[in-house]
């Protein structure tokens, strides 16, 4: 297989696509009840989980994590102040 940035580049796209687009049929759905929209939702998960579900894509990927060709870019992130995720408020809002 080919380098992890190789990876990123082949396969990020095909996530985003899925990802807006699913996201779109699944507001459409939320906001008009329309079963189209609803089985649109669904055809576009299971095509989001066959991406990911690859076996031999998945064991590569396990293993450029165990080399450190991956690593978390989270841990490496500056602490974020805790009223700007995970809380019941406004992110714009810093109370």
């Amino acid at each position: 297989m080919h380098s992890f940035d190789h990876y990123l580049e082949e396969y990020v796209p095909h996530f985003h696509r899925l990802w807006i687009t699913g996201a779109m049929a699944g507001w459409n759905h939320a906001t008009t009840g329309k079963l189209e929209y609803a089985e649109e939702s669904a055809k576009i998960q299971a095509e989001y989980c066959t991406l990911l579900a690859k076996p031999v894509a998945f064991a590569q990927l396990k293993a450029w994590r165990k080399d450190g060709s991956v690593t978390d870019p989270l841990k490496e992130a500056p602490p974020r102040p805790a009223w700007c995720c995970n809380t019941p408020v406004s992110r714009n809002h810093p109370n």
